[in-house]
C-alpha cells in the first residue's frame, strides 16, 4: 500500500489561522480584564472568593493554548523562495487552534448560565427553561463540532500516513481531556462540589458545556 506523499502548506493558509487566533486572543484578553484582574485586586485587599474560578481557569488555559498555537504557526514557515510551511507544524497548530476555540466556547457560555439560573429561581416560566436548555444544548452541539468533527475531518484530509494521523488525534484527545478536566475541577471547587471522578471527566470531554455549568445532562 502506497503511503501518501507529504507536501508543504502555502503560507497564506497559515496566515488565515493567525487571523482566527488573533480574534480568539482578543476575546480572552478582554475577559481577563473583566474577571482575573478584579479577582487579583480583591486578593491583594485581603479578600478571597472562589466566585468565577472556573471561568478564570478557562481564560488562563485559553490564553496559553492560543499563544502556543501562534508560536507553532510562526515556526511552521520555511525560509525559502516558495513561501511554504511545514505540514507537521501546521497540523499541530491547527489542533491547538481547535483547543483554543474550545476554551473560547466555554468563556462565552459560562457567564450566561448563572444569569439563567438566577431567573429560574425567582420565576417559574417554561419559556425561560426552554431558552436555558436551548442555549446549553446548542453549546454542546458546537462543542462536539469544534472539538471532534472538525479535527476528525482534518485528520481524514491530511496527506500523511495513517499512523501519524492516529498519533495526532490521540495526542489531541488527551490534551482535550486534560483541559476539560482542569476546567471541570475548577468549576466544582467554585460550586463546593467534590473533585470529578473518571467518568465525569469522560462525560465532560464529550458534553463539556453541560458539566462545566453544572446543568447536568
Amino acid at each position: 500500500m502506497m503511503q501518501p506523499q507529504e507536501t508543504d502548506i502555502a503560507v497564506n493558509t497559515m496566515r488565515s489561522r493567525l487571523t482566527v487566533l488573533g480574534f480568539v486572543l482578543t476575546i480572552i484578553t478582554f475577559q481577563i480584564s473583566q474577571v482575573i484582574y478584579p479577582a487579583a485586586k480583591a486578593v491583594e485587599n485581603g479578600g478571597l472568593s472562589p466566585q468565577r474560578f472556573g471561568l478564570g481557569v478557562a481564560l488562563l488555559l485559553g490564553a496559553l493554548v492560543t499563544l502556543l498555537a501562534l508560536v507553532v504557526f510562526i515556526m511552521s514557515s520555511r525560509l525559502n523562495r516558495e513561501g511554504t510551511c511545514s505540514i507537521h507544524f501546521v497540523i499541530i497548530g491547527d489542533l491547538l487552534m481547535y483547543l483554543a476555540l474550545i476554551m473560547t466556547l466555554f468563556i462565552f457560555i459560562s457567564p450566561y448560565e448563572p444569569v439563567l439560573d438566577q431567573f429560574s429561581a425567582s420565576l417559574v416560566d417554561q419559556d425561560l427553561s426552554n431558552i436555558r436548555h436551548a442555549v446549553l444544548g446548542f453549546g454542546v452541539f458546537v462543542w462536539i463540532f469544534v472539538g471532534f468533527v472538525a479535527p476528525g475531518l482534518l485528520m481524514l484530509r491530511l496527506s500523511v500516513s495513517v499512523v501519524m494521523r492516529l498519533l495526532y488525534f490521540i495526542s489531541y484527545s488527551i490534551c482535550l481531556a486534560l483541559l476539560t478536566w482542569l476546567v471541570l475541577l475548577a468549576s466544582n471547587l467554585e460550586r463546593g462540589a467534590d473533585p470529578p471522578n473518571f467518568m465525569e471527566v469522560i462525560r465532560s470531554t464529550l458534553f463539556a458545556p453541560m458539566d462545566w455549568t453544572g446543568a447536568g445532562l
